[in-house]
């Protein structure tokens, strides 16, 4: 369960670095970053397998890429003219979701009604992401496309 959420994590922040540099970046670049991501996951993968990693330092490497996540989509959504209105609106939208269902992870209760505690509950509120992600990235593409057929 951990490794899996770094690696989400890993990825989704090279998702929105490439998003930002765009279809012009540089090829070299793009390798660049996918390299080190890949090693820095590596590494950190190695250091939870030999026992290095405690819980809470896990959660703050995890902790620190949402954050920066995050932070560059909403920088994305307020500099890009790159996509459409519709598109930075369901991008927000799905930020600010995340950040809401992650408070559910980071600040754990006793169960409701003695069987949804926070991580279920955690779980429950990011099944709409991948609906409203997927719209977002719809929005986007259909955007990109119209403006680079002109």
């Amino acid at each position: 369960d951990y490794m899996s959420a770094l690696a989400i994590l890993v990825y989704a922040l090279m998702v929105v670095i490439r998003r930002i540099l765009g279809p012009q970046a540089s090829l070299h670049a793009v390798y660049g970053i996918i390299a080190l991501a890949s090693v820095l996951f590596v590494y950190q993968i190695y250091r939870m397998v030999v026992g290095l990693v405690s819980y809470d330092s896990h959660m703050q490497v995890c902790i620190s890429l949402a954050i920066a996540h995050c932070i560059l989509w909403i920088l994305w959504i307020v500099f890009t003219s790159s996509c459409s209105s519709k598109g930075r609106l369901l991008c927000l939208l799905c930020n600010i979701w995340f950040i809401c269902a992650s408070l559910l992870e980071l600040f754990d209760f006793e169960p409701l009604l003695y069987h949804f505690d926070a991580h279920s509950l955690w779980h429950a509120a990011t099944i709409p992401l991948g609906f409203l992600w997927y719209m977002f990235w719809i929005a986007d593409i259909e955007h990109c496309t119209k403006r680079y057929k002109k």
